[in-house]
């Protein structure tokens, strides 16, 4: 047995997991700078809305929009809350419906007497009201799932055709040269798979914002540093409430919690843009050329520019075709095959060395 072509497919593992990284770090930018959360579940409250009071989906979904940029759910500029419960829904809603609007203002006329509406129905008929409510969740958290499978494949795509990662050329560098793959498995073992398995174990934002104010609050330290359980901001808010009754005390810190949830918002983004420098820099490192000389279009300047395909022959299209379909597959995939693979490599190797040792 000969264990190059187990090392070829191990070393193709690891790329595909840095390349799967790229693409995860990507697609959480995206979502979390276009809200891609918050505005799908804007289409799950405009539907549960339009259930119970059928007839306008119009003003159903201006009623969602409102109460999701409600401030007790969301302070992020403006930007929907990302997750709501059932008493959160029953409350923002009886707000709305005891606002007082200006007579001229006939979105928030429309709006308060929207909210009634759908309050009287949470009234009388509660228990209806809270199937549909779960339902449409459940329904909702599957559409967020989709889409970000979706655009996992866009990027996958895109990455895969921008920067003409050939899987066929990949390939042939790993059966003919032992060095890269040696430095790829490496550098995946040593920095893709422990950064894989920390991305899985980070706290949400809000548990990590209100453990963070253990730092300025020595005399909550203890109870702060304990936080757990809240995924969405207005569970870190309702979190502190619970632990801390005392009306000053609790003011105090939801508001510095605010405070640190928004920054800590931004530098997440921030440390998602130099995690992908990071993780393509261990690539780079490895000296692997991730695809033949190609080029869609010659840029001399802005106006003068011509597109000749240069290299663009159907091998190596077929070849980034083949990267874009394993890359959909996503980093967890590719994280499992290479643990899987480096623990087997010790046993078959031991194998080939007994079956050499072994007298004729």
């Amino acid at each position: 047995m000969n264990l190059t072509y187990f090392d070829t497919a191990l070393g193709f593992a690891a790329v595909m997991l840095m390349l799967s990284m790229l693409v995860t770090i990507l697609v959480q930018m995206v979502t979390t700078a276009l809200n891609v959360r918050g505005t799908n579940l804007v289409w799950g409250i405009e539907r549960v809305i339009g259930q119970l009071i059928p007839g306008d989906s119009q003003q159903a979904k201006v009623l969602a929009q409102r109460l999701l940029r409600h401030h007790a759910l969301s302070h992020s500029f403006g930007r929907y809350a990302v997750a709501i419960r059932p008493k959160e829904f029953s409350l923002v809603l009886q707000d709305l419906a005891d606002s007082k609007p200006d007579q001229k203002d006939k979105v928030g006329v429309a709006i308060q007497a929207a909210a009634e509406k759908v309050l009287e129905k949470l009234m009388t008929a509660k228990d209806e009201a809270l199937a549909w409510f779960n339902t449409i969740m459940d329904r909702t958290t599957e559409r967020f799932v989709m889409r970000t499978r979706i655009w996992t494949a866009v990027f996958a795509f895109g990455l895969a055709f921008a920067l003409h990662i050939d899987t066929l050329h990949i390939f042939k560098q790993l059966s003919a040269k032992p060095e890269v793959r040696a430095a790829l498995v490496t550098a995946a073992l040593k920095h893709a798979v422990p950064y894989h398995e920390s991305i899985q174990k980070q706290d949400p934002l809000p548990v990590e914002a209100i453990r963070a104010l253990a730092k300025d609050n020595a005399a909550h330290a203890k109870a702060l540093g304990a936080a757990s359980g809240a995924t969405t901001r207005a569970e870190g808010r309702a979190w502190i409430a619970k632990t801390f009754p005392d009306p000053g005390v609790q003011k105090k810190l939801i508001e510095e919690y605010e405070a640190r949830l928004d920054a800590l918002g931004r530098k997440r983004i921030e440390d998602l843009q130099n995690d992908y420098e990071k993780v393509r820099g261990w690539i780079e490192a490895s000296q692997l050329e991730l695809g033949p000389a190609a080029e869609y279009c010659a840029f001399k300047s802005a106006f003068d520019w011509t597109c000749t395909f240069k290299g663009i022959t159907p091998g190596h299209m077929l070849g980034m075709l083949v990267t874009a379909l394993f890359l959909s597959l996503g980093a967890p995939f590719w994280f499992n095959a290479l643990r899987n693979m480096s623990n087997l490599r010790p046993i078959l190797a031991g194998k080939v060395e007994e079956k050499h040792e072994k007298p004729a």
